[in-house]
Order: C-alpha cells, then structure tokens, then sequence
C-alpha cells in the first residue's frame, strides 16, 4: 500500500481535507500527479514550502516495507499531486529547489586551489 503523507490527512474513503489548514473538502479525483520527487530531502522541502504558501497537495512516498525500498531506487523517491490548478506553481518551485540544490552539488565538487 502507498504511503500518503504531509499535505492532507484522509477524512473517508475519496475525501480528502486540503493541509495548510485549509477549511474545505477536497474529492481525491480533484488531485493529479503533478511530479516524481528523487529523494526524502527534496519531499520535505517542498513539502514545507507547500504548506506555507498553503498548497493544497498530497505527498506519497514509494517505500514498501514489504520490498524495503526496492521501487523507490526504481522509481524515485515518491510523489506529489495536488489540484492541476496548482500544477505551475508547484512546478516552478520544485524547478527552484532542484537548481539550488545542483548548484550546491556542483561548488562541493570543485576541488580547492593551493
């Protein structure tokens, strides 16, 4: 079974209550998968940014106890959907974070000069 985590928190069976303490119902059908996340780390910051410009969205990770893990290494970390409505904005933050993140990954790769 997935893992949904963050954004929302299920009320019944379709319904979900948006997070960011949204006051409405949100039907599931409503959420679309917007993109696949690389790891734990790039979940959670998005996750936080999410919540506090008040996003309604879902985040899913992949992890299966039963595999330990075997589909995210696969398939990536996880997901997240949210409202198409909010498919740009989402987009372009994730956009942002993972710019930040590759420069970062790239001025720890430049060896020091003597």
């Amino acid at each position: 079974m997935a893992n949904w985590r963050h954004g929302v928190s299920l009320q019944s069976d379709n319904l979900l209550h948006g997070g960011c303490g949204a006051d409405r119902l949100l039907i599931m059908e409503d959420y679309v998968k917007i993109a696949t996340l690389e790891n734990e780390i790039e979940a959670r910051l998005l996750d936080s940014i999410l919540n506090e410009r008040n996003v309604p969205h879902l985040m899913r990770s992949y992890y299966d106890t039963a595999y330990d893990g075997l589909f995210q290494t696969q398939k990536g970390w996880g997901s997240v959907s949210a409202p198409e409505g909010y498919k740009k904005e989402i987009m372009e933050i994730l956009t942002d974070l993972r710019k930040e993140a590759s420069t970062v990954e790239s001025s720890l790769d430049v060896p020091e000069e003597n």
